[in-house]
């Protein structure tokens, strides 16, 4: 934890937060926090700033405290993931590395050679896909929470990938390779970046792709897990 995530939930009155369950076990056993400590913290969609500790009660472990918000400017551009069902641990791993990253939205759906048992896996649960998100966003520093969905409806998924207005990008290694050189990455840019299940899509899914403006894009000569294609591809769009 390299920040304290403040949710909705945790307020108890205006800019005052109680901690408990997994964050006060980590501030209090880990950290050691005492009283007056000022934590590096988060609010959950709207600011960066800082945590006050006024209050430890080590009889119902919980600590009460003040938020004080400094910053609440989104950092890199927006962009949204559209992505084919994946094992249930490289999901969490996704839904980390995206919330660590300020992605502005995920889209997970069905492709043809899917493996439709994965979406069986608890990880789809709301709750589950809520821890996963804090747990990136402490790791990462940001404060914007990925729009999440799940499509299982193949016209949906095309009609959302059709009115996209963005750059749409295809990650193949046949693509062209613009994404790596494009030096004019800003925060006004927007990306629609577009991933396979493991096996890849077949080739009528990519001319269905690009029937609607995806372009196929080179990433990398090797043959990369999708959590490591997506960190590639995002590292790679990062404003500094």
């Amino acid at each position: 934890m390299n920040f304290l995530l403040l949710e909705p939930h945790e307020r108890i009155r205006e800019d005052v937060y109680s901690i408990s369950d997994r964050k006060y076990s980590h501030l209090y056993s880990i950290l050691k926090v005492k009283e007056g400590k000022i934590l590096k913290a988060l609010l959950w969609n709207d600011s960066i700033g800082s945590f006050q500790v006024d209050k430890l009660d080590e009889q119902r472990n919980s600590i009460v405290g003040t938020y004080y918000p400094e910053n609440s400017e989104v950092r890199v551009p927006d962009i949204s993931i559209f992505i084919s069902l994946q094992r249930p641990q490289t999901m969490k791993k996704i839904l980390q590395l995206s919330s660590c990253t300020a992605v502005k939205d995920l889209t997970f759906f069905v492709s043809e050679k899917s493996e439709k048992s994965y979406l069986n896996s608890p990880v789809w649960k709301k709750e589950n896909i809520e821890y996963e998100m804090v747990l990136g966003m402490e790791q990462g520093g940001n404060f914007r929470v990925p729009e999440f969905t799940l499509l299982l409806n193949k016209k949906e998924l095309f009609k959302k990938l059709e009115h996209y207005k963005g750059r749409k990008l295809l990650f193949h290694p046949q693509g062209n390779r613009d994404f790596l050189t494009d030096k004019k990455v800003s925060k006004e840019t927007k990306y629609g970046f577009l991933f396979g299940p493991e096996s890849g899509f077949t080739e009528k899914d990519i001319e269905s792709f690009e029937a609607i403006d995806f372009k196929k894009s080179f990433l990398s000569p090797y043959i990369l897990r999708t959590e490591n294609a997506l960190a590639y591809a995002l590292a790679n769009c990062q404003v500094i």
